[in-house]
């Protein structure tokens, strides 16, 4: 007896270890776009800022009166895929120089939501995340997020990077 539909085919193949023709399982490239971002890349406008987040580590770039200013931080990302739409939020602070004498520098929070987010001074396609953050300043901004693979942020920024928060994508 052969089986019939495609529901009692597909549970054959699940217990046989068999995919049955005509179906097929998720693509490598599928399951690597659901799965969790490693990196975002997040920018805002008025004022203009740019912050590349990592699991542990981040870099907050900002124009600056002789050019832009760059700052290394260290946290955590903490995503919350099960929340529907997903949420990731990272916390942490400046890393001080080895010249500076040590205390607690106050906190950045980068709170994240995996919807649509249009740039309000650019043309541009929609990003898929929002960000809101909280700057050490205190200050609170608003912007878009694109997600990248994960890189290490303790490196420079490439030149193009430096420019980037005063071209909003």
């Amino acid at each position: 007896m052969q089986p019939r539909g495609p529901i009692v085919a597909l549970v054959l193949g699940l217990v046989l270890g068999v995919v049955p023709a005509g179906l097929s399982t998720p693509s490598a490239a599928a399951e690597a776009e659901s799965a969790p971002p490693q990196r975002f890349v997040c920018r805002g406008e008025e004022p203009f800022w740019r912050l590349d987040l990592g699991l542990a580590s981040a870099r907050l770039t900002r124009p600056g009166d002789t050019g832009a200013h760059e700052e290394s931080l260290a946290g955590e990302l903490v995503r919350m895929d099960a929340l529907d739409p997903e949420w990731a939020v990272w916390r942490g602070a400046r890393v001080q120089a080895p010249d500076e004498t040590e205390g607690s520098s106050p906190p950045l929070v980068a709170t994240l939501r995996r919807e649509e987010c249009r740039s309000t001074m650019a043309d541009t396609p929609p990003s898929p995340w929002r960000v809101v953050v909280s700057f050490a300043s205190g200050d609170v901004a608003t912007g878009c997020c694109e997600t990248e693979p994960a890189a290490d942020l303790r490196k420079p920024s490439p030149p193009d990077a430096v420019s980037a928060p005063l071209a909003p994508r």
